[in-house]
């Protein structure tokens, strides 16, 4: 979970591009559910420094 432009979600992979996705029902410090398929990638290394929208 990271904080990006004011919204909490996290950065996955699409299609060979890192995207982040906000995550509107997140709150810090709190576990979050999401209904993506079991094989998304989630990016965590190197993530601090990805551009505040990600690559699009």
């Amino acid at each position: 979970m990271q904080q990006r432009d004011g919204a909490l979600g996290a950065w996955i992979e699409r299609e060979g591009v890192t995207v982040f996705v906000v995550l509107p029902q997140a709150q810090a410090g709190r576990p979050v559910t999401v209904d993506w398929p079991p094989a998304t990638r989630i990016v965590d290394e190197g993530r601090f420094n990805l551009p505040p929208r990600g690559a699009q």
